[in-house]
Order: structure tokens, then sequence, then C-alpha cells
């Protein structure tokens, strides 16, 4: 009973590590990245299914009761968060684009990128990316992160111009 409940708590931590790092792809081409993102959910929904699989070896009923409903909550978050961040986005524009507002560098050449995102009408959404992979200038992997978390010294540059 041990082994499917030990597999059951890492495959939750890995899915919290999901949430809170966010999808790691930011591509230009609206079909590339909406193929990134379909993989990217698919991933997290194979595990999903794999994690429910393990459930049904536990003898525990109030344990099998609980991890059954803790899973529950985690596929509607994710299926939600599927949902709200658009699988299929065909046409970028400023309603589901990210744009950058702020690139702040640091000595190492770390980068973290202050994001906008107009949500509806005079709502915005922001974010800090912590950038681990650059393409180039629009294209790179990332995930979330704060700024204020990160004590080092910044060169600030100007995103907007992008």
């Amino acid at each position: 009973m041990m082994k499917p409940l030990f597999k059951i708590l890492i495959g939750i931590l890995v899915l919290f590590i999901f949430i809170y790092t966010g999808i790691p792809f930011e591509v230009q081409n609206p079909k590339i990245e909406s193929i990134f993102r379909i993989l990217s959910f698919t991933l997290i929904f194979f595990l999903l299914f794999t994690l429910f699989k393990q459930v049904k070896k536990l003898n525990h009923s109030l344990l099998k009761f609980t991890t059954y409903v803790t899973l529950g909550l985690l596929s509607l978050l994710f299926i939600f968060g599927a949902i709200w961040n658009n699988i299929i986005v065909f046409e970028k524009n400023e309603r589901n684009s990210w744009n950058n507002m702020q690139i702040y560098t640091n000595e190492k050449g770390t980068k973290i990128i202050r994001q906008i995102r107009e949500t509806s009408g005079s709502i915005y959404d922001y974010r800090d990316r912590l950038v681990i992979f650059e393409f180039d200038k629009n294209n790179r992997i990332s995930i979330n992160t704060n700024l204020k978390d990160h004590r080092e010294t910044w060169t600030i540059e100007d995103g907007k111009n992008n």
C-alpha cells in the first residue's frame, strides 16, 4: 500500500510544480505555440490518468476517497487552465498575447522578463518569467518566477519596443 501512495504523493508534487512553473514554452508563431500547449496538457493529463490508476491499488477506503477527491480537484484545475489559456490559439492579439514590459538582466546573464496581457477591457495580468533558454527575443523556454525572490543587481531594459 505504501508504494502506490508514495507514487501518488510524488505525482501530486509534480502537478503542483507544473502549476507553479506554468507552460514553459513562449513561441511567437501561434500554431506552433498551440502544438506545444497541447503537448504540455497531454503530458499533464497522462500523469493524472496514471495517478488515478495508482489510486485503485490503495486498500484503505478513506485514503482512496481522499486521493480521488484531491486528484479530481486537480483535474478540474488543469481542465479550467487548459480552457482559460486557449489551447488552440490561431491568431495572436492583445487579449491572448503576453507582451514584454521590462527585461531584467544580472551580471551572470540571467534574464527575467516582466510581461503584461490584457485580460478584459482595463483588467491586466502581469507575470515574471525566468528565461531558461532563448532562441531569439520572442521565442524562449521560461518558467514563472517572482522578481522579489532574486536578490541580485539587475540591469533593466525597456521591452515595450519588442
